[in-house]
């Protein structure tokens, strides 16, 4: 069975859609949460309040990316995830150029009780060699200790309405056995335009060690026909103490659901430096086939791709990767 079914022709019977600033409704969400203003409870009441910004349409679509997503354990869906849950991936990629690469990754949240699923404690450690163009490149930890292999914190959600999300997270990474905090408000806005569903998404993170780091992500996504949902995301990313300067990728993805616990995503990814016009830094294209090896909990992946780097000359380089993937919750 398909995780869901929807018919794009539907989207015209729609009423009029609404496109607002996302920084507009960054500062009134900030304001009606400092003055106690339309707060709620997680969970339930979420689908109501989003239910006032998005149409149905737009609401069975975010719903259907939120599966996929899931699916694929997506970060950023991990970092807003209510419950409880523990992941540990273990992946391989073999390459004609660059040499081979092998990774690992553990990822924890924790609801912690009596505070309405607002307070979670997080917890990760992988061995900090993923590359901008990595699936889930930060592991839940900041993106200002690309070599950091552990980071533990809270986070506290001010708001979570469905359609806004807002938060706070203070934690430590240790990296080459010195210890560093970090700290900083994440904040998520889902918006509808035209048969588009967006997601605009800004962290600003300070770190005691690299200073300040500001993430800015804008998606878009489109069902194209029943089982193929097309996607873009925009990224771009600033250190403070990154040498390189500003960093930004453009990445186009389309998911194709093949059975309930098959899905194959076709993917375009490309990295940029800032400079004159920009500067290509690495571009790929790959295919990812997710297999749900044990109920939904154990899952394997396989994904040829053909890769050009700056670094290596933007010689072709094939490669397969590899994974295995643990998801307790």
């Amino acid at each position: 069975m398909p995780l869901l079914s929807i018919d794009p022709q539907t989207s015209s019977a729609t009423g009029i859609r609404r496109w607002l600033s996302p920084w507009r409704l960054f500062l009134n969400s900030l304001l009606a949460t400092s003055l106690g203003l339309g707060t709620s409870t997680r969970g339930s009441e979420a689908s109501a309040s989003i239910d006032k910004t998005l149409s149905r349409i737009a609401l069975r679509l975010d719903h259907y990316a939120r599966r996929i997503d899931d699916y694929f354990g997506d970060n950023q869906r991990f970092i807003e995830q209510a419950n409880t849950r523990v992941t540990l991936s273990i992946k391989g990629l073999m390459q004609t150029v660059g040499g081979n690469e092998t990774d690992y990754a553990l990822r924890a949240k924790v609801s912690l009780p009596r505070v309405e699923k607002r307070l979670h404690l997080f917890f990760s450690k992988d061995s900090g060699s993923d590359g901008a163009l990595g699936d889930n490149s930060d592991f839940f930890g900041p993106r200002g200790g690309l070599d950091s292999t552990s980071n533990l914190g809270l986070q506290y959600f001010f708001r979570d309405h469905g359609e806004s999300n807002i938060s706070m997270r203070i934690g430590a990474k240790i990296r080459d056995g010195s210890l560093h905090m970090f700290t900083g408000p994440r904040y998520r806005r889902t918006f509808e335009y035209r048969d588009w569903l967006g997601r605009f998404t800004q962290e600003l993170l300070w770190h005691t060690d690299d200073g300040w780091e500001s993430d800015t992500r804008l998606n878009f996504d489109r069902l194209l026909a029943n089982r193929l949902l097309f996607r873009t995301n925009l990224r771009g990313l600033w250190l403070e103490s990154n040498e390189d300067g500003y960093e930004y990728s453009l990445d186009f993805a389309l998911d194709q659901t093949l059975t309930s616990g098959r899905i194959v995503r076709y993917e375009w990814n490309n990295a940029f430096k800032s400079g004159v016009g920009g500067q290509l830094n690495e571009t790929r294209v790959r295919v990812r086939y997710r297999h749900a090896l044990w109920k939904k909990r154990l899952f394997s992946e396989i994904a040829p791709q053909l890769a050009f780097r700056d670094d290596e000359n933007f010689r072709a380089s094939w490669g397969v990767e590899l994974k295995l993937e643990l998801v307790i919750d």
